[in-house]
Protein backbone atom coordinates (compact mmCIF):
# COMPACT_ATOMS: atom_id res chain seq x y z
CA UNK A 1 0.00 0.00 0.00
CA UNK A 2 1.22 3.47 -0.84
CA UNK A 3 1.46 6.12 1.83
CA UNK A 4 -0.03 9.49 0.99
CA UNK A 5 1.12 12.72 2.58
CA UNK A 6 -0.41 16.16 2.23
CA UNK A 7 1.72 19.26 2.77
CA UNK A 8 0.02 22.25 4.38
CA UNK A 9 1.33 25.69 5.31
CA UNK A 10 -0.20 26.44 8.73
CA UNK A 11 -0.85 30.13 9.34
CA UNK A 12 -0.50 31.77 12.76
CA UNK A 13 -3.58 31.70 14.94
CA UNK A 14 -4.70 28.10 14.37
CA UNK A 15 -4.41 25.14 16.72
CA UNK A 16 -3.18 21.79 15.41
CA UNK A 17 -5.93 19.61 16.84
CA UNK A 18 -9.05 17.92 15.55
CA UNK A 19 -11.36 19.72 17.98
CA UNK A 20 -10.95 22.37 20.66
CA UNK A 21 -13.20 22.42 23.73
CA UNK A 22 -12.94 26.22 23.87
CA UNK A 23 -14.02 26.45 20.22
CA UNK A 24 -10.84 28.17 19.03
CA UNK A 25 -9.87 27.94 15.36
CA UNK A 26 -8.12 24.72 14.34
CA UNK A 27 -6.33 23.81 11.11
CA UNK A 28 -9.32 21.62 10.25
CA UNK A 29 -11.41 24.81 9.87
CA UNK A 30 -9.34 25.77 6.82
CA UNK A 31 -8.44 22.34 5.42
CA UNK A 32 -10.73 20.47 3.03
CA UNK A 33 -13.43 18.64 5.07
CA UNK A 34 -12.43 15.21 3.72
CA UNK A 35 -9.20 15.34 5.74
CA UNK A 36 -11.12 15.29 9.01
CA UNK A 37 -13.80 12.91 7.72
CA UNK A 38 -11.27 10.39 6.38
CA UNK A 39 -8.98 10.39 9.42
CA UNK A 40 -6.01 12.39 8.18
CA UNK A 41 -3.78 13.40 11.09
CA UNK A 42 -0.88 15.83 11.43
CA UNK A 43 2.66 14.52 11.68
CA UNK A 44 3.82 16.64 14.60
CA UNK A 45 2.52 19.99 15.76
CA UNK A 46 3.12 23.71 15.59
CA UNK A 47 1.78 25.91 18.36
CA UNK A 48 -0.98 28.44 17.77
CA UNK A 49 1.44 31.35 17.42
CA UNK A 50 3.67 29.58 14.89
CA UNK A 51 3.35 29.21 11.16
CA UNK A 52 5.02 26.72 8.87
CA UNK A 53 4.89 23.41 7.04
CA UNK A 54 2.78 20.59 8.47
CA UNK A 55 2.42 17.13 6.98
CA UNK A 56 -0.82 15.15 7.17
CA UNK A 57 -1.25 11.41 6.58
CA UNK A 58 -3.54 8.47 7.31
CA UNK A 59 -0.52 6.22 7.99
CA UNK A 60 -0.15 5.80 11.76
CA UNK A 61 3.15 3.95 11.37
CA UNK A 62 4.63 6.91 9.51
CA UNK A 63 3.38 9.29 12.21
CA UNK A 64 4.98 7.13 14.93
CA UNK A 65 8.27 6.84 13.05
CA UNK A 66 8.60 10.55 12.36
CA UNK A 67 7.41 11.83 15.75
CA UNK A 68 9.36 9.39 17.94
CA UNK A 69 12.21 11.11 19.83
CA UNK A 70 15.15 11.18 17.45
CA UNK A 71 12.91 9.89 14.64
CA UNK A 72 13.80 12.73 12.30
CA UNK A 73 15.28 16.18 12.45
CA UNK A 74 12.92 19.16 12.36
CA UNK A 75 14.21 22.46 11.00
CA UNK A 76 12.71 25.74 12.17
CA UNK A 77 13.26 29.31 11.02
CA UNK A 78 13.11 31.42 14.16
CA UNK A 79 12.99 35.19 14.35
CA UNK A 80 13.88 36.85 17.63
CA UNK A 81 13.89 40.48 18.66
CA UNK A 82 17.37 41.81 19.24
CA UNK A 83 20.80 40.32 18.67
CA UNK A 84 21.99 37.00 20.06
CA UNK A 85 25.61 36.52 21.10
CA UNK A 86 27.78 33.55 20.23
CA UNK A 87 27.79 32.73 23.97
CA UNK A 88 24.00 32.52 23.98
CA UNK A 89 24.07 30.35 20.84
CA UNK A 90 26.50 28.00 22.62
CA UNK A 91 24.20 27.91 25.64
CA UNK A 92 21.24 26.98 23.42
CA UNK A 93 23.31 24.05 22.08
CA UNK A 94 24.47 22.90 25.52
CA UNK A 95 21.08 23.19 27.19
CA UNK A 96 19.04 25.87 28.90
CA UNK A 97 17.21 25.34 32.19
CA UNK A 98 13.49 25.95 31.64
CA UNK A 99 10.30 25.45 33.63
CA UNK A 100 10.05 21.91 32.20
CA UNK A 101 13.71 20.95 32.55
CA UNK A 102 16.83 21.32 30.43
CA UNK A 103 16.07 21.98 26.77
CA UNK A 104 18.58 22.21 23.97
CA UNK A 105 18.79 22.19 20.21
CA UNK A 106 20.75 19.93 17.89
CA UNK A 107 22.04 22.74 15.66
CA UNK A 108 21.59 26.49 15.49
CA UNK A 109 22.83 28.87 12.81
CA UNK A 110 22.56 32.64 12.76
CA UNK A 111 21.18 33.37 9.27
CA UNK A 112 20.96 37.16 9.27
CA UNK A 113 20.28 40.26 11.30
CA UNK A 114 17.56 42.48 9.87
CA UNK A 115 16.81 45.73 11.64
CA UNK A 116 16.17 44.94 15.30
CA UNK A 117 15.66 41.21 14.66
CA UNK A 118 17.86 38.14 14.27
CA UNK A 119 16.88 35.21 12.10
CA UNK A 120 18.09 31.76 13.12
CA UNK A 121 17.85 28.29 11.66
CA UNK A 122 17.32 25.77 14.45
CA UNK A 123 17.32 21.98 14.15
CA UNK A 124 15.68 19.77 16.77
CA UNK A 125 15.87 15.99 17.03
CA UNK A 126 13.05 15.93 19.55
CA UNK A 127 10.76 18.71 20.61
CA UNK A 128 8.79 19.40 23.75
CA UNK A 129 5.74 21.64 23.91
CA UNK A 130 6.80 25.21 22.99
CA UNK A 131 10.43 24.01 23.01
CA UNK A 132 12.01 26.96 21.21
CA UNK A 133 9.88 29.62 22.89
CA UNK A 134 10.82 28.18 26.30
CA UNK A 135 14.54 28.20 25.47
CA UNK A 136 14.65 31.82 24.38
CA UNK A 137 12.40 32.93 27.23
CA UNK A 138 14.68 31.14 29.73
CA UNK A 139 17.71 33.10 28.57
CA UNK A 140 16.25 35.75 30.89
CA UNK A 141 16.82 38.55 28.39
CA UNK A 142 13.50 40.26 27.62
CA UNK A 143 14.60 41.04 24.07
CA UNK A 144 14.48 37.31 23.18
CA UNK A 145 10.88 36.75 22.27
CA UNK A 146 9.73 35.08 19.11
CA UNK A 147 7.21 37.38 17.45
Amino acid sequence: ARTSVILFHKPKGYLVTRKDERERKTVYHILPPFLLQEGWVPIGRLDKDSRGLLLFTQDGTLVDRLTAPGGCEKTYEVEIRGRISDDDLSLVLQGVSTSIGILKVHRVTKKREVGPKTQLEVVLREGKNRHLRRIFHALKDPKFHTP
